[in-house]
Order: C-alpha cells, then structure tokens, then sequence
C-alpha cells in the first residue's frame, strides 16, 4: 500500500501528468462547445426550413384564395351584367331570355391537405372554418354555372329563329310550343337566379378569407403581400 502512494506521490510531481490532465480536460470543453454550436447551428437550419416550408404553403394556399376570389367575382360580374342590360330593356324579361352563356367558365381549385395542415398550425380557428370549404363552395358555383350554360343553351336549341338583329335572336313561337318548352324556361331562370344569389354570397365570404389569410400570413410568416379585395357590383 505505500508503494502504491509513493508512485501516486511521485507522479503528482510531475508536470506531464498535470499537462495531460489540462489537456484532457480543454480537449473535452472544446469538444462540447464545438458539439453545442453544431447543435445550435441544426436547430437554427430546421427552423429555417420549416419556416420556408411553410411559407412556401403558405403563398400556394393565399394564391388559390386570390383564384377563387377573382373567380367568384367574374361570375358574379357576369351575371349582374345580364340582369343590368335587361333592365335597360324594360326589366320584364325572364333571365332564360336575356342570360349569355360565360365563354369560359372557372377551373376547379383544390386546397392540399398539407397547406390545410399549415393554416391549421397557425392556431386561427375563425379562419381555418371560413377556408376549408371556400375550394368547395367555388368548385360547386362552378358547376351550377356550366349547367346553367348548358340547360340554357338546350333551350335556345329548341326555339326557331326568325330575326337577327346584332347579337339579339327573335322569334314567335304558338301557345303549344311554349307550354312544351315552360319547364325548361322555369329550369333556366331558377337556376340563373340561384347562381346570382350565390355568387352575391360566395363573393363576400372569399374576400373576408382572403384579408384574413392575408393579415394571418402577413403577421405569422412574415409574408408582406398586399391585398386589396375587388369591389363587387
């Protein structure tokens, strides 16, 4: 036993011990700072990306609003346009008689489930409910207005003719002829007034979304585009 504290006795005393000693321990506070840093340093890099993914959800998702609102508004556009040209013609008319088909109807949009999940994350429940079903509600307006197209234009199909004057037709047809051809008329007129009802509607309901979602994105992901809704008819 004292030779054993002799030899630790004596290798006390020596300077390379101690040298060893230090050297150790710097190299393993080196090593953790160097390891913390890095650490810090990942941290840093996935907090960036996840913010850029999300900003990147974030501009695809304010980017269909924007779509589904301009849309909206053409449709809605379109129709009062309609109802204002019959009105200078005297108002009497029934819109089976004086609504244009829409040259080009809207294509359908659909929200992913990832940027769902993104505006979720953003903890805006008032927002998220007024979002999730905008896609549906555009993409179902949508379809009214291309069955309107198409049942209106099944009607005109079946009227004869008889005076063109600029983009105006005309024609007389007998008491027989128009009972056959009143359901399609009343078909035609209900669903041009459900459609002008509902874009009225839709209009309002995308252009709060899309301030909110804005202001939403503006404030939580440091997107600084600048929205202006389009003022309706």
């Amino acid at each position: 036993m004292k030779e054993v504290v002799s030899a630790l006795w004596s290798l006390g005393k020596e300077t390379a011990f101690w040298s060893a000693v230090a050297g150790a321990v710097v190299g393993g506070l080196i090593a953790l700072v160097i390891q913390l840093v890095n650490l810090r340093a990942s941290k840093r890099q996935r907090d960036e990306d996840r913010l850029y993914t999300r900003q990147a959800l974030g501009n695809s998702l304010l980017f269909k609003v924007v779509r589904i609102h301009s849309n909206i508004f053409g449709i809605h556009h379109h129709i009062e346009t309609c109802y204002k040209s019959a009105l200078k013609l005297g108002g009497e008319s029934e819109p089976w008689n004086f609504m244009i088909p829409l040259a080009n109807p809207p294509e359908f949009v659909f929200f992913s489930a990832d940027e769902m999940a993104m505006l979720l994350a953003l903890k805006d429940n008032e927002l998220f409910n007024l979002v999730m079903s905008l896609d549906v509600i555009h993409n179902s307006l949508v379809e009214m207005l291309k069955l309107l197209n198409v049942t209106r234009k099944d009607l005109t199909d079946r009227l004869k003719v008889q005076q063109i004057d600029g983009t105006t037709l005309s024609g007389v047809f007998s008491e027989n002829e128009k009972l056959a051809l009143r359901p399609k008329m009343i078909e035609v007129n209900a669903l041009a007034e459900q459609v002008r009802m509902l874009a009225k509607n839709y209009y309002d309901d995308s252009a709060k979304a899309l301030e909110q979602l804005a202001e939403l994105l503006r404030s939580k992901l440091n997107l600084t585009y600048s929205i202006e809704r389009i003022r309706k008819m």
